[in-house]
């Protein structure tokens, strides 16, 4: 009976494999006890990793998300090349044996990257538990009722100075908006006793659309702690969608709660171009629950809108269009089952808890 030699680098893939099993049962056991991973990891650990990853990017500045993607692609190839190499001078038995092994000890090491690095954070409390605020399904009257608020708040906004004059520039996306969206996130984090530490980086995505295409509009890459958004998009929703990413960044998980947050933040900035983008970004999630609920009537409340607001809900559905989703169906099942496998039990229709978190914050807070 041939006896199969563990070498070196075999050892370091079993270690790859152990630690992804520990990472995935520390998750396990989180998900049951999110008190326990809010003190111990997302306000315990997290806020030294932020720190950690911001110091790395202040000594190396330049994106490293290409860079952590080239790498683990070619890590994989090598596994790949390997095998294949080993076959030529060995058995079949032991080449594809050693071979899974390096698969799975690199599929290992990549759970554990990212649930140390950021994914636990999937375990923490609720934003409506965090808050103690009573989250249910809006009503009709409700709805309408918020969609009355906050297109009253987009009116106001629409055709202030500051915001006319942002539209003659086309939406223009400059420095200071980002140091505005900066101050309102580590406001809202202050105001609700989150970390502050760290200093997210933020990258814009290229070739544009790419991730408009997988009807996205950005990401957070938990490998190198970077915020990204996609170039493509229209320039008047970039603050709204920086402030979600950003938050992603500081450890917030849920997508609903990030825009949430990202919608308070916007408020907070105290720059009337980026509240505007925030209430627009916020509309337009309103507006489709309402639409939902009473259909061909919503024509009605579309017609009153002002025009200026209307030029501009043109433009961000004309910049969309140039970039038609690639595979809708099979990218919302693939995104729909990892959000629900990280414990986000409402999946894709978490983005639109938005709706509840706010309504909820206004009338139970005031």
């Amino acid at each position: 009976m041939r006896v199969f030699k563990v070498n070196r680098s075999i050892k370091i893939y079993i270690l790859g494999i152990l630690f992804g099993v520990i990472s995935l049962l520390i998750k396990l056991f989180a998900d049951h006890n999110p008190e326990w991973i809010e003190a111990w990891y997302s306000n315990g650990i997290f806020p030294y990793i932020r720190q950690f990853l911001d110091t790395i990017h202040q000594l190396v500045p330049i994106p490293l998300f290409y860079l952590s993607l080239i790498g683990l692609i070619a890590w994989l190839f090598h596994i790949l090349i390997s095998t294949g190499k080993n076959y030529k001078r060995s058995d079949l038995t032991r080449s594809f044996l050693h071979g899974g092994i390096k698969i799975l000890g690199l599929l290992g090491f990549i759970i554990t990257w990212f649930y140390w690095l950021w994914g636990f954070n999937y375990s923490r409390s609720s934003l409506e538990d965090y808050l103690d605020i009573d989250l249910s399904g809006l009503t009709l009257e409700e709805t309408q009722n918020e969609y009355n608020w906050i297109t009253g708040q987009v009116i106001h906004y629409a055709d202030t100075p500051a915001v006319q004059s942002w539209r003659a520039e086309t939406f223009r996306y400059a420095e200071d908006k980002e140091n505005a969206i900066r101050s309102g996130v580590h406001k809202v984090l202050k105001t609700f006793n989150f970390s502050q530490k760290g200093n997210v980086p933020l990258r814009f995505i290229n070739p544009k659309g790419v991730l408009l295409r997988i009807n996205t509009a950005g990401f957070y890459w938990p490998f190198t702690g970077e915020s990204h958004v996609d170039d493509g998009m229209y320039p008047l929703q970039w603050p709204y969608v920086i402030a979600h990413e950003l938050f992603h960044g500081f450890g917030i998980s849920d997508e609903g709660d990030c825009n949430f947050l990202a919608l308070l933040a916007c408020l907070q900035s105290q720059n009337d171009q980026v509240i505007y983008s925030g209430l627009v970004g916020y509309w337009r999630y309103v507006a489709s629950d309402l639409r939902f609920l009473i259909k061909e009537d919503y024509d009605d409340y579309y017609a009153v809108l002002p025009l200026s607001l209307k030029n501009d809900l043109k433009e961000i559905h004309k910049y969309l269009d140039q970039y038609p989703d690639i595979m809708p169906k099979f990218r919302n099942m693939v995104y729909n089952s990892y959000l629900k496998s990280q414990g986000v039990h409402d999946g894709m229709k978490s983005y639109s808890r938005v709706v509840m978190l706010n309504y909820a914050w206004r009338t139970q807070t005031d």
